[in-house]
This record gives structure tokens, sequence and C-alpha cells, in this order.
């Protein structure tokens, strides 16, 4: 099947099928996924609207029941007074991961991977992790690793001197963990977590602000809804889409994450790019709960 028959057996399919997920249309079309989510955000993406739920529809159908919801920040209740001000306390507190981007010893604090990674595949990274692992228990304050995608890279410059550098911070970030009894690491998928570091190069917003046009972001990404079947391309292909503005210097696509490119530590120039790395980063800002 070329692209061409592919985008119009999508379109038929959500003509008779609407609000459905990309999924269930690569399974009733028998292709790869990936192939569908290209076309939907790529080639179709002006004829086909997405809820917050990930589920798809053709743009002339009855969309307005499904439309993603924000948060509002102006509300004068004393709950929600008291949620914006705990929201104003995290925008000052200096949070979120990021580490250099080359290192004078090769003595990095990531791994450049090809994959996105689920629970099945993960068994190929356990020798990368467990030296990440190693790396966290030499570390003071409280490590833990982080699988990121897709990778911002930013250039910071010292206001005490004339220095300047690259740093790396994923966008999108998901917690790994160690099953003890199973002897083997697992990600958690569940608790999808934006960088803060690199939001706040994003966006305009002053400090007391910060929080509040985060949590507004994760409410669009779809973060408070019950995505359980939603992979973490998706959610970064979403992202790329409701935020064209970005520096974006990729365009998302997972069959080539480091495919025939030069190692990410190699790259000169910022932007958010079509990279993923396993990395260590502080749990401690990670207050997502309170969020």
């Amino acid at each position: 099947m070329n692209q061409k028959e592919l985008h119009l057996k999508i379109l038929d399919y959500l003509k008779n099928n609407p609000n459905v997920k990309a999924y269930e249309i690569a399974k009733f079309l028998e292709v790869d996924k990936s192939l569908v989510n290209s076309s939907l955000y790529g080639a179709l993406n002006k004829k086909v609207l997405q809820d917050k739920s990930y589920r798809w529809q053709l743009i002339d159908g009855d969309f307005s029941s499904n439309k993603t919801s924000v948060i509002d920040i102006n509300t004068d209740t004393n709950l929600s007074n008291l949620c914006n001000y705990y929201l104003s306390c995290l925008g000052y507190d200096e949070t979120g991961v990021s580490t250099f981007l080359t290192s004078k010893y090769d003595n990095y604090s990531y791994y450049e991977t090809n994959e996105i990674p689920n629970n099945n595949n993960l068994a190929h990274q356990q020798d990368t992790l467990r030296s990440l692992r190693g790396k966290k228990r030499s570390e003071q304050g409280r490590y833990e690793i982080f699988f990121g995608y897709p990778t911002s890279i930013a250039e910071v410059k010292s206001t005490k001197s004339d220095w300047s550098g690259l740093m790396l911070e994923p966008v999108i970030l998901f917690q790994i963990d160690f099953d003890i009894k199973e002897n083997k690491f697992v990600i958690n998928d569940k608790t999808p977590i934006i960088n803060q570091k690199a939001f706040k190069s994003f966006t305009k917003a002053n400090q007391d602000e910060l929080m509040s046009h985060l949590a507004e972001l994760e409410a669009e990404i779809g973060f408070s809804e019950d995505n359980q079947d939603i992979d973490i391309d998706e959610i970064a292909l979403r992202l790329q889409s409701i935020r064209p503005e970005w520096p974006w210097a990729e365009k998302l696509k997972i069959e080539s994450l480091s495919k025939d490119k030069a190692p990410i530590h190699e790259i000169e120039k910022p932007g958010i790019y079509n990279r993923a790395v396993f990395m260590l980063g502080e749990k401690s800002p990670f207050t997502q709960g309170l969020e």
C-alpha cells in the first residue's frame, strides 16, 4: 500500500468510524501504527482533528464536545487562589532535568538510544541502565533514572564569566524504576512529566505564571485524562502539533531517532531534536502530585 492509498483508507475509515484512536485505525488497516500517526500528524493534519483523549475524526465532524479543555487560572475562588499560589511557588523553584551536552572526559550522565522503550524492549538497555545506576550511587543527592524524548539542546551563558555552552534537556520525561523482585528495570510510562527546565526556555511566562502555563499544557496534551493506551511517540507528536512555535529542529519520527546521524553530543545548534536519551536527574524537584 503506497502513501496515497493509506491516506485515502484512513480518511474513509474515519468517515465511517469517528472518534477512534490511532491504534484502532492501524489494527483495522493492518499497518504499523507509526505509519498511521505519520499520516495523521503529517499529510492529513488539515483534514483531521484530535481530542484530548487522542481520538481522531474528520475536521468537518461535530468536534465541539471533545475539544481540549484548559485550566482557568483566573477563577476567583478560595480554592483556585490557593492552587495558583502553590503553582507560583513552584515556578520560583529551580527544578527540572539538565546536563552538559559534552563531557571533557567522556563521562556523560546520559546515553542516547535509537528506540522508544517499553517494558518489552527495555531488556536491550539493561546494561546501559545498570551503568547509570552505578553513577547514581556516586552522585550526591536523590538521583533517579529517566527516559527523555524529544530532546532539547539549549545554549546557556554564565552570568559571572564569558563562558557559554550547550545543555541537554529532554522535553518529556518518564521515570525508570528498578523492579527488585524481577531484578530488572521497568519504565513508568503512565506518569509522563514535562521537563520544567526545557519548558522555561520555550515560554515567555514570568515566574508567577510559569507553572500555571505548564499545567495548562499538560491538560492540552491529555496528562489529566485516562490515556492508558497512548504511546510515548504519540504524546511527543501531539506536543509538536500543538506547539509549532517552539524551536523544533527536526520533525519527530520514531523510526529514525538516530539512524545515519552523528551522535547527539556532536550537535552544535540549539533546538528540539528527534533524539531520545536515558539520563540521571534529581528526583526531589518533581512534585507533579502537588502540581
